[in-house]
């Protein structure tokens, strides 16, 4: 199953593009995923997408000729899908249907802190809450099958336990703290790209799919210690 916020994981990896390939093919990525954003009506990879551009060379990108025709030429094409597809609409209505899936993750959480309910335990659970609580009528309640929780500390205690989830957290902030004072490019990139994925996974990662775990494999082998030529 895939669904429109699984684009964020492209998005992610978008500072290792711009550390291993440049400026140009970093925009050009960039420039593909907004578009993709747009199209697939993902409100949060376009966040990702704003956020990588003001991550990129410290918030400042100079663009060269080639580099402002590809990104405007995927932008202009973006704009029109985001008209066709009824996107524009999307921006306007606040996300609350994370609301219910939260409530219910946390009340989850609640009933085994310690260990956990278990893998692939959330969608029944899902359910039977939204059958059994009102939400005000502003809130929207999604009624469609929810494998995950939408958060994936919360989906971590969910099926392992509270103490689980805070050892991946710390996992991620002390690589973020180790990038961040290495001052290299690598360092900048693996920096960069654990914060994004960091806020993605605040609205949507689960380590049920694949590439969260491939991410968080790839950024514990930073810990490694480096050959030195």
């Amino acid at each position: 199953m895939v669904v429109p916020n699984d684009y964020a994981a492209f998005v992610v990896m978008l500072p290792f593009v711009r550390w291993s390939m440049g400026r140009f093919v970093f925009l050009l990525c960039l420039a593909i995923a907004i578009s993709t954003s747009m199209v697939a009506g993902s409100r949060l990879c376009l966040l990702l997408c704003v956020i990588a551009l003001l991550w990129a060379e410290n918030g400042t990108v100079r663009f060269g000729a080639k580099s402002l025709g590809a990104v405007a030429l995927m932008l202009s094409l973006a704009v029109v899908g985001a008209i066709q597809t009824g996107f524009i609409d999307k921006l306007q209505q606040l996300p609350t249907s994370r609301i219910p899936v939260w409530n219910a993750a946390v009340h989850q959480i609640a009933e085994s802190p310690l260990f956990g309910s278990g893998p692939n335990t959330f969608a029944p659970y899902y359910a039977q809450h939204i059958r059994q609580t009102n939400y005000p009528d502003f809130i929207i309640v999604d009624s469609r099958f929810m494998p995950w929780a939408h958060n994936l500390f919360l989906d971590v205690a969910i099926a392992f336990g509270i103490p689980v989830s805070i050892l991946l957290l710390m996992l991620l902030l002390v690589l973020l703290m180790k990038a961040f004072k290495a001052k290299d490019p690598l360092g900048y990139a693996v920096f960069g790209s654990i914060l994004l994925f960091l806020l993605a996974s605040m609205a949507e990662f689960s380590y049920l799919r694949p590439y969260t775990l491939v991410l968080i494999a790839v950024y514990t082998a930073y810990l490694l210690p480096r050959p030195t030529s």
